[in-house]
C-alpha cells in the first residue's frame, strides 16, 4: 500500500510515498504538508519553525492580523485563499476582515485517499466561510521511482454573482548552499518584504533570474 498512517508532533498524519520520495501531511492542521523528502538521500525540502510546533488551530482563531505569524507559522506547505494578507472583505458591507494567510489554514477539511492507475491521490475539500465557495486540492504521488509530486486545485462558487479572490500556494523551503530557484518565462519579480540584511525594499522590482555573481 503506497500510503500509511503516521504522526507528526503527536498529531495524526498521512504519508504518501514511493521508492524515491515521501510526502507527509496533517489533515487536522489545515491540510498542511509537513514533509517532502527524498527517501534514499534523506533530503528534506520543507522548512520547520524550531519555536512553533505544529498545532491544530481553533475553528475561530484570534482575529488579530498577526495571529498566523505569532502562533501557526510552523513551516511546511499550506494554502492561502481567498486572500494572502489580512484585508477588508470585498463582499457585502459589515463582513469581518479576511484573515492573514486566508482561511484555509484553520478550515475544517474532509479528506479521502485512493490509488488508481499507479498514482496515489490524497483529496482534500473544504467549504469556505468568508466567501461562497468550495476549495479542493489533489495531491498525487506516482508509484515506483517517480520523482514528481503533482498538486491540482479547484474552486467551485456557490454564489449567483462573481466574487474577487486571491490564491497562493504557501510552501516554506529549507534553503541550502547551492539551492537554485528556476521560474521559466519570468523576467522580473516584485519584492513583498524581506528578513535580515538585504538591499531590497518592499515593492521593488528586480530582474529575474539574477545576473551571474549578483547576490541579494
Amino acid at each position: 500500500m503506497p500510503y500509511r498512517q503516521t504522526t507528526v508532533a503527536d498529531l495524526p498524519a498521512i504519508s504518501l510515498y514511493n521508492d524515491t520520495l515521501e510526502l507527509i501531511a496533517l489533515p487536522s492542521v489545515g491540510a498542511r504538508i509537513t514533509h517532502l523528502r527524498r527517501r534514499r538521500r534523506g533530503r528534506e525540502w520543507l522548512w520547520h519553525n524550531p519555536v512553533l510546533p505544529f498545532e491544530v488551530p481553533a475553528p475561530e482563531p484570534d482575529p488579530s492580523p498577526s495571529v498566523y505569524v505569532d502562533r501557526y507559522d510552523s513551516g511546511g506547505w499550506d494554502e492561502c485563499f481567498p486572500t494572502v494578507g489580512a484585508c477588508p472583505n470585498p463582499g457585502p458591507v459589515g463582513q469581518p476582515l479576511l484573515p492573514d494567510h486566508g482561511e484555509l489554514w484553520h478550515a475544517w477539511w474532509t479528506h479521502d485517499v485512493y490509488v488508481n492507475a499507479g498514482v496515489t491521490t490524497w483529496r482534500s475539500v473544504t467549504q469556505c466561510r468568508s466567501v461562497p465557495a468550495f476549495f479542493s486540492r489533489l495531491v498525487e504521488v506516482p508509484a515506483g521511482d517517480g520523482d514528481r509530486v503533482t498538486l491540482s486545485y479547484s474552486v467551485k462558487s456557490t454564489a449567483d454573482q462573481p466574487f474577487p479572490w486571491l490564491w497562493s500556494a504557501h510552501p516554506l523551503f529549507t534553503v541550502q548552499p547551492g539551492t537554485r530557484i528556476e521560474l521559466p518565462g519570468i523576467e522580473t519579480m516584485k519584492v513583498d518584504g524581506g528578513l535580515g540584511p538585504t538591499p531590497l525594499s518592499a515593492d521593488a522590482d528586480v530582474r529575474w533570474p539574477l545576473d551571474g555573481g549578483e547576490s541579494y
